[in-house]
């Protein structure tokens, strides 16, 4: 008896993750960049939908503080607009550009916190020099 032999089709094999950590470069990690070495302005858009989504949707702390609906929600949305990401092992290119799209986010955030108190700071220095003046307790240098 002929045994009737099913051609077996192969799916493709993913883009795996470089070795190493995203933007350690000098420090047995890569750039992004580099690692994907993409024509045009494939990186810029990819980025930028990221970027977008990091700054409307996620709180100022580390990725793995983030909850995990947000993170899914992000993978989701940024999938949606650039569907070839899923050629990407496990979808690391979208979690490695959304770790350091994270990390510029936070120091945003922590220089426009800074930058509150310091104005703050000022304001109540203004008002407490003011209110000396007014009651004749300043010092004449």
């Amino acid at each position: 008896m002929h045994v009737a032999q099913v051609p077996v089709r192969e799916t493709p094999a993913k883009i795996p993750k470089p070795i190493g950590e995203s933007g350690r470069p000098g420090r047995m990690g890569y750039t992004l960049k580099k690692a994907l070495n993409w024509p045009g302005r494939r990186y810029t858009d990819v980025m930028k939908t990221v970027k977008t989504i990091v700054v409307r949707d996620m709180k100022c702390v580390s990725y793995t503080r983030q909850p995990l609906s947000v993170l899914k929600r992000l993978r989701d949305e940024v999938l949606a607009k650039h569907p070839f990401l899923a050629e990407y092992e496990d979808l690391w290119l979208i979690d490695d550009s959304t770790r350091a799209t994270l990390k510029i986010h936070i120091t945003t955030c922590k220089i426009a916190e800074n930058r509150k108190i310091s104005h703050e700071c000022r304001d109540e220095l203004a008002a407490l020099r003011a209110e000396e003046d007014e009651n004749g307790d300043g010092h004449e240098v």
